[in-house]
Parts: C-alpha cells; structure tokens; sequence
C-alpha cells in the first residue's frame, strides 16, 4: 500500500482523536469548554439580550449552551465523515457511489462507540439523539467532500479530454 493512502487516514484518526477527547472530560470539564465558547460568543447576542428579563435572559443562554454543544457534536462529525470520504477516495473507482454509504456507516458507528464511552466518563452519559445528531452532521460533511471531490475529477477528466492525443474533439 502506498505511503500517501496510509497518511489520507491522519484525519480521521486526528478527528476520533478530538471526539475521544471530548468525550473523556467529566460533565464539569465538558460544561466548562461549553461555557467558554458561550462567553466567546456573548458579546454578539448581548444586543439581543439586553432587555429580556434576569429569567429569560438565563434561558436564552441555557438555550445557547445548548446549541453551542450540540454544533459541536454536528460540526465534529462532519469532519469526520469528510474525512472517511477523504480516505477512502482512492480506492475502487468504480464502487466510488459507496463511499457515501459507507462513510456515514463508519461514523455511525463511531459515534455509537463514542456514546458508549460517555457512559463511563463521570457526570455523562449516552444520548442515541447525539447519535442521531452526529451522523447527520457526518452525512453532510462525507456528501460535501463526495461532491467536490467528485466535481475535481469530473473537471480534470473533461481537461484530460480536450488535450491532443488524449481522446478529444481536435484530433483528426
């Protein structure tokens, strides 16, 4: 097997890394990360904010947290099914339609694992919903890399095409 189709596995394993990683903290490790991004973001929606009642203003930003950690789950993952596409595009050309399937498969399964990991880690437990969450965001993420991967070879066949000596319309 050639180097180049070892190394197109670094980021999906960098990306199960970082997944295992998060998944490793306690709750009041994982809430603190949550809540640093919300403080991040705060001075953009203080102008939302800044009117609402101290009870509505608390449940926006609970909501808030809420979105913050669930984006994460979706946004990960997307790298993560990306990144299946990623490895697995040099293989079998002709069976490259699977990639799809099998790309949000793997991560499927893998955030399956990751939410069985949860349930030993202190404070957290699994949630199939996250499962749900996080292979949507690995079937967006392996369907956007298909279809620009998928869009550079189609525009370099085409070029491949209209060369001389290559098949193309100028030959006589």
């Amino acid at each position: 097997m050639k180097i180049s189709r070892l190394l197109r596995w670094v980021p999906v394993i960098l990306c199960m890394a970082a997944i295992f990683s998060f998944s490793a903290q306690n709750a009041e490790e994982s809430s603190k990360v949550s809540i640093g991004v919300v403080e991040i973001i705060e001075p953009i929606v203080e102008p939302i904010v800044k009117d609402l009642d101290p009870v509505s203003r608390a449940s926006f930003m609970s909501d808030l947290t809420t979105f913050v950690r669930k984006s994460a789950h979706f946004f990960i993952y997307a790298l993560l099914g990306a990144s299946f596409v990623f490895a697995l595009w040099g293989f079998d050309h002709k069976r490259r339609i699977l990639l799809l399937p099998v790309s949000v498969l793997l991560s499927f399964v893998y955030a399956c694992t990751d939410e069985l990991h949860q349930s030993f880690v202190g404070g957290r437990g699994p949630a199939f919903t996250d499962v749900l969450l996080d292979t949507a965001g690995a079937a967006l993420g392996a369907a956007l890399c298909y279809m620009i991967f998928a869009g550079v070879s189609a525009g370099k066949a085409k070029r491949a095409a209209l060369q001389p000596g290559k098949g193309s319309v100028n030959e006589g």
